[in-house]
């Protein structure tokens, strides 16, 4: 067999296994750009269905994922370490690696995730030094060591993007009257009140 021929079998075979992540699972298209992912770039297919996901049609990675690329990479001298400053819409967390004794870093704020719409993701609310952890981690890779994400976003990213990009929705009345305006519905008149008469007649037939 031809090593697309293995693959595939191979995709075709894990798509059911429990020990395949759900997201993956009844997927054997999916499986086998994983699977060819995970040789590309060297490590574990099972890595690589742990740490992808599909989001808004855009395969992304897990930070968690990214940083132990970089790590196998060895690319900063020891691993990311962390500065955090400030609290509530002041809070800053700012991303640190050192390449050959020079220091590295990316900052993310509270400010700044409020400025882009990420925070309608509402894990900024309930952990939001995690969520800037994630996020200066991200963009210190994507500056120092862009390799490392082969041309992809993270999972992070892309959720944060998602939220960015949805507008706030319009009241029905609004929405109707936006598609009124632009010919999509017909303006219907109410129906005329019925005379007292007919109201009379149709009450007695129901009565009848």
């Amino acid at each position: 067999d031809s090593p697309l021929d293995t693959q595939v079998r191979k995709a075709k075979l894990l798509c059911d296994s429990q020990f395949v992540p759900a997201h993956f699972r009844g997927k054997p298209a999916d499986l086998l750009v994983a699977i060819q992912l995970a040789e590309r770039i060297k490590v574990d297919p099972m890595a690589v269905l742990s740490g992808t996901f599909v989001i808004s049609g855009k395969v992304g990675m897990t930070t968690a994922f990214m940083i132990s690329l970089e790590r196998k990479a060895n690319i900063f001298d020891a691993p990311i370490r962390y500065e955090q400053t400030g609290e509530g819409d002041s809070l800053a967390v700012t991303a640190v690696g050192e390449i050959n004794g020079t220091r590295y870093d990316a900052t993310v704020s509270m400010a700044m995730a409020k400025a882009e719409g990420y925070t309608r993701n509402k894990k900024y609310a309930t952990i939001p030094a995690h969520m800037l952890r994630m996020r200066s981690a991200a963009w210190l890779i994507r500056l120092t060591c862009p390799q490392v994400l082969i041309g992809m976003h993270t999972a992070d990213e892309l959720e944060d993007m998602k939220y960015a990009e949805e507008a706030p929705r319009l009241s029905p009345a609004i929405e109707a009257l936006n598609a009124r305006t632009r010919g999509e519905t017909e303006i219907v008149e109410p129906p005329a009140p019925e005379e007292p008469q007919a109201q009379e007649e149709a009450a007695e037939a129901v009565e009848g």
